[in-house]
């Protein structure tokens, strides 16, 4: 496959997945943003260690499946065996199945403690705490099944399914707080919108298997497991990697800090779902091309995947930093300005070292997960260190720069092994060109908006004009 037809094939499939990404981002920034209408910055910040929390139970319990799933189910694709596939499909599930049970009763168990330690007030919360322990079931099995699909390729059908459910996922959830007026009917809401999303990927995946025929190789659970475990580490070092400084932040400040701070993490995890996609369409396809012996092909489509990244990241991260001010006072209001600082050193570190997510990747391809363990435990051995450090003399901008050293660690230490096992090819040129233009639109945005004043709906002219000037 010529680079040509490689940007093909990528692109149209990451469109579908933006369009299934997108809807989840957006449809969870509005309802966060609609909630700091509804309820004080301290409610706010409750509902940002929710989703902390569950962004937590999610990583532990799904012990890297997810991914395992994407890459053994691809890879016997990639060798036309389609038994096999259906085979470490089922079993793959089946474990997923079992910790999402595993799940629940933890965060049941444990539901006390935490609302004593991080919420202060243990009556208060347990109620919502142990209620939440059933969206944490929902969404390890519905993750688990989601990257199923992806490993089944199918990924038009994963970004339809996504574009339902977190749309359903947040609208009931906030048409519940509405009517409700607390923080219960939220979580309520979640728990309807994601027991009806694993309903429809469960069905979805058993009337494709269903035509495979049975049979085939049988994958031994420890290769799994072998697999997946230290995805599973990476992944849960790297989300207390990323979640380290709002846990001090909530540790050293008031709630109302965290809400504030939380903003700016906001804003730019939804500028990071032009990654996510990526991620989701990269593992399955190196995975069938390593299935097939094709290392050279898996070099190849690194360097485009990594110019097609940038090319969408870099001028989007940029353009959040040059109006980063006026655009939290819109979305937000005026409580929420002292976001501004932290969200632009965020934006700058991610559009800066935004490659280290094609290596990881490329990496997990060619089943050389163990690398991953070194990197998040250096990244998370690091923020905690730089938050402890920072956060107690310079706030959530000692937060910002813990949160960015996660980025930096993985960078270098991700794309010095993807080069060892020569899976990595960059296209310095091609990258410069894109920082330049980049940049260029950056300098025009900000003398705009420092210049002239910015009333909330001029905030698209600027956008659109900045884009013109990238282009």
């Amino acid at each position: 496959m010529n680079e040509s037809s490689t940007q093909k094939s990528i692109g149209f499939d990451a469109l579908y997945q933006y369009a299934g990404v997108s809807v989840q981002v957006i449809s969870g920034a509005v309802f966060y943003l609609a909630l700091t209408r509804l309820f004080t910055t301290s409610q706010v910040g409750a509902i940002a260690l929710f989703v902390a929390i569950n962004g937590l139970f999610n990583i532990v319990f799904q012990l890297g499946l997810g991914r395992g799933a994407q890459h053994f189910i691809s890879y016997y694709i990639g060798r036309h065996d389609l038994r096999s596939a259906k085979k470490v499909l089922l079993k793959i599930v089946s474990y997923g199945f079992i910790f999402s049970i595993l799940s629940y009763i933890a965060i049941y168990l444990l539901s006390g403690d935490i609302s004593l330690l991080l919420l202060k007030d243990e009556r208060i919360h347990l109620a919502i705490l142990r209620l939440l322990g059933i969206v944490v079931f929902g969404n390890v099995l519905f993750g688990v099944l989601n990257s199923s699909l992806l490993g089944l390729q199918k990924f038009k059908l994963s970004a339809i399914i996504n574009i339902i459910v977190w749309t359903c996922y947040y609208l009931i959830a906030f048409v519940f707080a509405f009517i409700g007026g607390s923080l219960l009917y939220i979580i309520l809401g979640w728990v309807v919108g994601i027991l009806a999303g694993v309903a429809i990927e469960f069905a979805s995946i058993i009337k494709i298997i269903s035509s495979y025929a049975g049979g085939g190789n049988s994958t031994p659970s420890r290769v799994i497991f072998y697999y997946s475990i230290p995805v599973f580490l990476f992944s849960i070092t790297s989300f207390g990697a990323s979640y380290a400084d709002r846990f001090i932040v909530a540790g050293f400040m008031a709630l109302s800090q965290l809400g504030i701070y939380n903003i700016a993490l906001l804003i730019s995890s939804s500028i990071n779902f032009i990654i996510t996609p990526f991620g989701n369409i990269l593992l399955p396809k190196f995975s069938e091309l390593y299935g097939l012996g094709k290392k050279d092909a898996i070099r190849n489509n690194f360097r485009v995947a990594s110019l097609l990244l940038s090319y969408v990241f870099v001028p989007a991260a940029l353009g959040v930093i040059s109006i980063s001010g006026p655009l939290i006072s819109t979305l937000a209001g005026v409580r929420y300005v002292g976001a501004m600082w932290p969200l632009d050193i965020i934006m700058f570190s991610a559009a800066l070292f935004v490659v280290f997510n094609i290596s990881i990747q490329a990496l997990a391809s060619i089943r050389k997960t163990r690398v991953l363990i070194f990197t998040s435990s250096s990244s998370f051995t690091i923020n905690v260190s730089l938050s402890l450090l920072l956060i107690p003399s310079f706030g959530t901008i000692g937060a910002a720069v813990g949160y960015i050293s996660v980025y930096v660690t993985n960078f270098f230490t991700l794309f010095y092994f993807a080069h060892k096992y020569e899976v990595s090819s960059i296209d310095f040129k091609g990258l410069t060109k894109i920082w330049i233009s980049s940049l260029a639109m950056f300098f025009f945005l900000k003398g705009v908006t420092l210049l002239a004043p910015y009333p909330p709906y001029l905030i698209p002219i600027y956008i659109l004009g900045g884009l013109i000037i990238y282009i």
